[in-house]
């Protein structure tokens, strides 16, 4: 799945089942987003607190019908937060994993398509996923996305337009188990290294999620490629 879509309807699905969840109650939230967006959502139990705006999923799972990518967590809470005549919309999901195709870890990662879309692989399980959703004059923006796993970490913002198109702006951290496969050549070139042994990769990409440009930026050197598919 292309990082940069999967971002962009990551926000869209969580934005929209906010909202449609305090409107209506859970079980018509559901087969309202099901058969508009085209996805499945599953979950144990749905708890909420309409004082607060404060909605909590155990064992939610989102995905694609059509692309079979999705979001899994064991606890996900989604809080609405009036602003001016909108809302941001905060979430929080422990013990989550990103699904998509093919299911399995890479054995090797020697290509800056391959590094990009490591944090979305299905075999990473993240502790904690949180960000805002924040609705704009030009489309949404995530702010403060923040997924933390003992392998991998990823720290994201960006905006999705009106247009189609996308902006963000992403830090990913590597741990030992993602950088015993990356070829030491590659990885003294593209990756920084930080405290504890942890690597990482500073990338900005913006345009059409299904080619967007790169542009990579380490201690070395910074580089842009136009339209890269696959990220």
């Amino acid at each position: 799945m292309r990082i940069v879509k999967f971002i962009a309807v990551l926000l869209l699905i969580l934005g929209v089942i906010a909202v449609v969840l305090y409107l209506y109650a859970d079980r018509i939230a559901v087969a309202v987003l099901e058969k508009n967006y085209g996805i499945t959502i599953k979950y144990a139990k749905c708890s909420k607190n309409l004082l607060s705006c404060e909605f909590t999923f155990t064992d939610l799972l989102v995905t694609s019908k059509e692309t079979g990518m999705g979001i899994l967590s064991k606890t996900a809470k989604i809080k609405l937060l009036p602003k001016d005549r909108t809302a941001l919309i905060n979430f929080a999901l422990t013990d989550g994993n990103f699904l998509k195709k093919p299911e399995a870890v890479p054995a090797h990662y020697d290509t800056l398509t391959a590094l990009v879309a490591a944090p979305f692989d299905s075999g990473w399980q993240y502790r904690s996923i949180s960000g805002q959703v924040e609705p704009s004059e030009k489309g949404m923006k995530l702010n403060d996305f923040m997924a933390t796993s003992d392998e991998i970490k990823l720290s994201l913002n960006g905006e999705l337009f009106s247009t189609g198109t996308i902006e963000a702006k992403a830090m990913i951290y590597f741990g030992a188990a993602i950088t015993d496969k990356i070829p030491p050549e590659f990885a003294a070139m593209i990756l920084t290294d930080e405290k504890d042994g942890w690597k990482s990769l500073s990338v900005t990409l913006t345009g059409d999620p299904n080619k967007p440009a790169v542009q990579l930026k380490s201690k070395s050197f910074r580089l842009s490629i136009k339209a890269v598919s696959g990220v």
